[in-house]
Parts: C-alpha cells; sequence; structure tokens
C-alpha cells in the first residue's frame, strides 16, 4: 500500500511538473512568436503542447516502470508465462492438500489402534482381577480345610488317649480310628488338592503379570550412565570415549536383565524428526556418536560439558532402552560451590537424654538425605548416580552421590553429644564442587549463643 502510495504521489508531481514547464515554454515560444520547421507560430504553440503532452505519458510510464517492480512484470511478462506458473501453483496447492489427507488418514488409524491397545490392557486387567479373585476362595477355603484338619487331628490325638485307657472298649476304639483315619485321609486329599489348585493359579498370575505387566529396568528419565567430555578434543578422540561411554552404558543396562540375548541390542537410538507429525529417525550407534560429537562442539561457554544418557521409555527387563539423542541433556561443566562453601545446615537440641542414635539418624536423614539433596536440586545440580571413567572403561560406574566416611559420621556424633542447649551442624564442601564433581562434605559443629 506504501508503494502504490509513493507512486500515486510521484506520478501527480511529475505530471504537474512537466505540465508546468510546457505551459512556460508554450507562453514563451508564444510571445517571441517563434516557428518550428516553417510552420505558423499558432501551429508551433500546437506542436509544443502535443509533445509535452505525450513526454508527460512518456516520464509517468518510466516513472512507474522505475519505482514498481510489478508494474514492468505486467508490462514484460507475457501472459502466458503468468498463466502457467498459476496452474504450477495450483498443482502444488492440490498436491499439499492430498498429503495433508493422507497423514489425517494415518493418524486417525494409529487413535484406533491405540484405542485398540487400550481394551486389551482393559481386558488383561480384568482377567488378572478375577484371577485373583478365584485366589482368594481358594486361599478361604484351603484355610478352612486345614482348620477342619487340625480339628480333627485334634480328636484322633484325643481318641487314642481314650483308647490307651480304655482296653474294654478296643473293638470300638479300633473302628473310631479307622473312621477318623478315613477321615483324615479324605482331608489331607482335599488339601492337597486345593494345595495344587493355589498353586495353578498363582503360576498363572504370575505368567499373566510376565507377559503384560513385566517389572522396569529404568524408568523413562532415570539416568542410565553420565560422563564429563571435553568441548576443545579433537572429534576421533572425542569419538573414542564416546563409543567407550556407549559400550559402558551397554553394559549397565544389560547387568539388570541378564535373559537378554547377546544378538540383541540394548540400546536403540533416535532422532527427532524434522516434522513433528512424521516419526522418530533411527540411528546407527555411530550416527548417534557423530549427532553428540557436534552438539559437544557447539558449546562454547565451559572447558567440559555433563553428557547424561536417559532412555525416553520405561525399560522392560530384558527389553531395549529407547535413546533419542536430541534430547539428551549436554550441560557445561560449571563451578556451583566454591570450596568451604555451606551447603546445609542442621540445628538440633541437646539435653542429657539425646544419645548417640538420635544425632546419627537427624545427621543421615534430615542433613544427609534431605536437606543436601535440596541445595543441589535450588543449584540445578544434576542427580547423577553413575559416573563414566573414560580411563577405567572396563569398570562400571558406582552409584555414590557423596563422600562421607561412616567414621567420620561417628566422630562427628560424639562431638555433637558433648554440648548442651541448641547446636548447629554445618555440612559445608571441601573442594570447589562442579556440577560431575561428587559432593565431599565436611561437617561443623557450633553451639547457638543465647
Amino acid at each position: 500500500m506504501r508503494s502504490m502510495f509513493f507512486l500515486t504521489l510521484v506520478i501527480v508531481l511529475v505530471s504537474g511538473l512537466i505540465a508546468y514547464i510546457g505551459d512556460l515554454i508554450g507562453r514563451k515560444m508564444g510571445r517571441k512568436r517563434l516557428s518550428l520547421l516553417g510552420l505558423r507560430p499558432r501551429y508551433t504553440a500546437i506542436v509544443i503542447s502535443i509533445g509535452i503532452g505525450m513526454l508527460i505519458a512518456a516520464l509517468t510510464l518510466t516513472a512507474t516502470f522505475a519505482i514498481d517492480k510489478r508494474v514492468r512484470d505486467a508490462f514484460f511478462t507475457p501472459i502466458e508465462r503468468l498463466r502457467g506458473e498459476l496452474q504450477t501453483r495450483n498443482a502444488q496447492i492440490s498436491d499439499a492438500e492430498a498429503q495433508l489427507q493422507t497423514k489425517t488418514q494415518l493418524l486417525k488409524g494409529t487413535e484406533d489402534k491405540r484405542l485398540a491397545i487400550q481394551h486389551q490392557l482393559a481386558d488383561v486387567q480384568g482377567s488378572l482381577r478375577a484371577k485373583q479373585t478365584s485366589l482368594d476362595k481358594v486361599n478361604q477355603q484351603l484355610a478352612k480345610a486345614r482348620t477342619e484338619y487340625h480339628a480333627i487331628e485334634a480328636q484322633f490325638r484325643d481318641t487314642k488317649q481314650k483308647l490307651a485307657s480304655a482296653n474294654t472298649d478296643l473293638t470300638h476304639a479300633r473302628q473310631i480310628m479307622i473312621d477318623y483315619s478315613k477321615q483324615i485321609l479324605d482331608s489331607q486329599k482335599k488339601v492337597m488338592r486345593l494345595e495344587a489348585e493355589q498353586a495353578d493359579l498363582q503360576a498363572a498370575i504370575g505368567e499373566l503379570a510376565l507377559t503384560n505387566f513385566a517389572p522396569l529396568t529404568f524408568q523413562q528419565g532415570e539416568e542410565i550412565l553420565s560422563g564429563l567430555f571435553p568441548t576443545a578434543a579433537s572429534e576421533s578422540s572425542l569419538q573414542q570415549m564416546l563409543t567407550k561411554f556407549f559400550a559402558v552404558a551397554n553394559r549397565v543396562v544389560r547387568e539388570r536383565s541378564p535373559k537378554m540375548s547377546v544378538e540383541d541390542s540394548a540400546m536403540l537410538f533416535y532422532r527427532m524428526p524434522a516434522v513433528s507429525t512424521e516419526r522418530l529417525v533411527a540411528l546407527m550407534p555411530g550416527e548417534a556418536i557423530n549427532v553428540l560429537i557436534a552438539r559437544i562442539k557447539s558449546e562454547k561457554s565451559a572447558d567440559r560439558v555433563l553428557v547424561q544418557l536417559v532412555p525416553a521409555n520405561n525399560v522392560r527387563v530384558n527389553g531395549p532402552a529407547m535413546i533419542i539423542v536430541d534430547n539428551l541433556s549436554i550441560v557445561p561443566n560449571k563451578e556451583v560451590f566454591a570450596a568451604g562453601s555451606e551447603v546445609a545446615k542442621l540445628e538440633m537440641e541437646i539435653t542429657p537424654k539425646t544419645d548417640q542414635a538420635d544425632i546419627l539418624g537427624k545427621l543421615v536423614d534430615e542433613l544427609l538425605r534431605v536437606d543436601v539433596p535440596e541445595a543441589m536440586r535450588k543449584k540445578k545440580m544434576p542427580m547423577i548416580t553413575r559416573r563414566f571413567d573414560p580411563s577405567s572403561p572396563d569398570r562400571l560406574p558406582s552409584e555414590t552421590l557423596s563422600m562421607v566416611k561412616w567414621s567420620y559420621l561417628l566422630d562427628t556424633t560424639e562431638k555433637v553429644q558433648g554440648y548442651r542447649g541448641k547446636v548447629v551442624i554445618m555440612a559445608r564442601t571441601q573442594t570447589a564442587l562442579h556440577l560431575f564433581d561428587p559432593l565431599a562434605l565436611k561437617l561443623d559443629v557450633s553451639p547457638v549463643k543465647p
């Protein structure tokens, strides 16, 4: 709109300027009574007026062509070419609409499959509940049968005592013993039959649970392995370190799935698709390493970065972990706490009745398990449970989060017990703490002044 307004303004101004100049020249020629090509002054003025009018039109078109490219295209582009481009655009729009309809149908089919799976899961759960109800009934019958068995057994023992003391009624006692023996035998058979039914039901429930509710080795987002990698390292060095990193992670997953086949992959790698409606792109381990190398090299804010390998799915026992390389956390290994910084503190009231167990319980349960992790979360420190050591790739990583020896805790407990009144136990860092460093703490004890 602005360009058209500007073009109109220019045309009006140029036309007015040329008309003014033409009128000025015509008056001057009329006063001087000039003659052009032997024409009379009157006709000479007419010719000049006509020429100026033509000049106005020519300059107007020239200014229009110079200012607006669309006007030039409208004058010089063949109409057939414009029609061809319009048909091409219409064909592209038709193809896009067809693709949209196809993808909509695929999405509908996927939703139908999801609903069918949900119905199957509901049926399986209903079957499981029915079997559990049957098992409860069998257990009740078994308990009742055992009670009857014990009652009959007690009666049998009583009858034996009566038999020993009543020699005169030996024949009758023997008949009673035979009857009770038959009843005991029937009860034992009934108990054995109910125990067999109970075992069958427990086996069926176990098989059903193993088929549909297999236990998990890793939950979605739970750390499999974390490693620290230098951003300035060469691509070949990073490739070697990441290859060892993946090998250790593979061992960590297989350690929890002892029945996983050697031919099956413990981890499957994927990339996010370019379009959100498309499927994930499967990657070979080497391709996944190349993607991680590019992400590591792109981090310029720190000398080293932390890579956390977490699954995007709930990993079943003997099942693969799905790793989406684009979603893996790559965090610069920056300093979080300086050496000697306060991490957390605990206040206690010490009395003569306070024993070491009370003090040790608060140290472990409140300070180390609650307050210290909460302080780490406030600093946005990732909870690292398995650290990869590239210098020892054959050793599986430990799951130690902090470095506080048990003997040191006992010494601190004795020190705290020596005070009376309010005492502050301060947890401080022994050294500068980075995101990837294990938490090495020292505990300072001091009384609270009234």
